[in-house]
């Protein structure tokens, strides 16, 4: 394996909760600055070169209800 080299990613959540505490609902984020890494370099049984490379940037909406 390759030595890979270090890498910052910025990821955030923010969430709300009412006071009755009810439900809650989140906004999130990750690789928000959405950096091209690279997870894992090398060769396989066939001596086949490969490379993974890390998610892009995504975002999302979470939405809970306690019962």
């Amino acid at each position: 394996m390759a030595r890979l080299s270090n890498r910052d990613l910025t990821n955030a959540r923010a969430s709300y909760t009412p006071s009755n505490g009810k439900w809650a609902v989140s906004l999130w984020g990750r690789n928000l600055g959405n950096s091209d890494y690279v997870i894992a370099t090398g060769r396989d049984f066939l001596g086949n070169q490969f490379l993974t490379r890390g998610v892009p940037r995504m975002y999302g909406v979470e939405a809970k209800v306690y019962f």
